[in-house]
């Protein structure tokens, strides 16, 4: 028998497809965390933004008791049955939770220094449902100076 050009084995071929097949289901599952930790990062730079704004807006308007993020005009608004209000941002639902506490007042001068926070919350899987306790969240605080003149 003559040997003619050279070639491949069959068991060369077959581990070459299977090293490939390796390679090419590392790449996927690489390719798969990182858009799953660049929504991640989405939803942390989204809620970030989302509760600064609507803090620094509540403050703006002095504390009051009857804050309504929906002043925003980010299509904000109230769940039914809860005191949290919902806002979609790039396709992600966050859940706002506001509260407000008088720290410390004076009678003398009139004036009463309020602490205001804002809590965004996120379902891990950015569903549309109120999140849980082990969902992702973020608290933003301030104080404003609240005087006789409501600010």
């Amino acid at each position: 028998m003559s040997r003619g050009k050279p070639a491949f084995t069959l068991v060369e071929v077959v581990s070459a497809i299977g090293l490939l097949a390796v390679l090419a289901l590392g790449v996927i599952s690489y390719q798969f965390h990182a858009v799953q930790r660049s929504r991640m990062a989405q939803a942390k730079m989204s809620a970030t933004q989302l509760g600064l704004m609507v803090l620094e807006n509540w403050k703006v308007r002095g504390g009051s008791d009857h804050y309504d993020p929906a002043t925003l005009g980010l299509n904000v608004g109230e769940v039914a049955g809860s005191s949290l209000y919902l806002c979609v941002v790039d396709d992600i639902p966050f859940y706002l939770d506001l509260a407000a506490s008088d720290v410390s007042s004076s009678i003398e001068t009139g004036v009463t220094l309020r602490e205001l926070a804002v809590t965004v919350h996120w379902q891990s899987d950015y569903q549309q449902e109120p999140p849980d306790r082990d969902d992702p969240s973020r608290t933003f605080q301030t104080y404003v100076r609240r005087d006789q003149s409501g600010g």
